[in-house]
């Protein structure tokens, strides 16, 4: 967590080198998983504080997953399969 209080993610590249990983214009990010290929699936938390799932491609490039009459929008957590479907 920053001084700010937003959490943010991180991705450790095998030379030590640390890159953010935070969802655009979100108030927390939180990285749970990656694949073989490098995408990245987690949670983040909107300005509004609702929770959305998201995929982060090996290139940089975030899209956001919610379930369809979710209670609470539900997390992307299998990069590999979401890629399968997109």
């Amino acid at each position: 967590m920053d001084s700010n209080g937003v959490a943010n993610g991180f991705l450790r590249a095998p030379t030590g080198k640390f890159t953010k990983i935070n969802y655009p214009g979100a108030s927390n990010t939180i990285p749970e998983n990656i694949n073989t290929s490098g995408e990245i699936s987690g949670l983040f938390f909107d300005s509004n504080g609702a929770l959305h799932g998201f995929v982060r491609s090996a290139a940089g490039k975030f899209t956001k997953y919610n379930a369809p009459g979710a209670p609470a929008e539900a997390p992307a957590r299998e990069p590999d399969r979401l890629a399968s479907m997109a």
